[in-house]
């Protein structure tokens, strides 16, 4: 991820988060260990987006979501000393197609990550065993149709 340069941000406009500026977007939502986020992302039809759980700047775990039109799936990758490994993937997940209102949820409980997408997993209590403390990000990356056209409508975060 320190390849990873931001070139937008995110702005706060008609009552909800979209990225704006750029195609390689991330926003901090919290940092915590074990915790509940719930929410509403609107999507728009193809590009990349992620989520990046427990960074501390050096290490943590990436579910990149590239959402092309051949396939529809995540990863968990393990981020160490800054650069994905995605030799070592922990697991992929469940195909998903994300589209429009999505409602999310994720929860991170003693290691354990579940991620869901209007109420089906994606992810079910998969240990993430290095799994620590850091930041919580929800962020946008080019991939063959650019960057994903993304509305946080909603957002719920609670740390246990």
């Amino acid at each position: 991820m320190r390849s990873f340069k931001a070139n937008g941000t995110w702005e706060y406009k008609d009552y909800r988060y979209k990225p704006t500026g750029g195609d390689r977007t991330a926003l901090q939502i919290a940092v915590a260990r074990d915790f509940e986020i719930e929410g509403v992302l609107e999507f728009g039809n193809e590009g990349g987006m992620f989520w990046l759980l427990g960074w501390d700047f050096d290490s943590g775990y990436v579910l990149p979501y590239s959402g092309l039109r051949t396939t529809a799936g995540t990863a968990i990758n393990r981020i160490d000393d800054g650069k994905p490994n995605f030799d070592k993937d922990v697991t992929s997940g469940r195909h998903a197609r994300l589209r429009g209102d999505t409602h999310f949820r994720i929860i991170m409980i003693n290691k354990r990550l579940t991620l869901e997408y209007n109420d089906k997993p994606v992810f079910k209590n998969v240990e993430l065993p290095d799994y620590e403390e850091g930041a919580i990000m929800l962020g946008t990356f080019p991939s063959q149709y650019g960057a994903r056209p993304l509305n946080l409508k909603a957002l719920r975060v609670r740390a246990r």
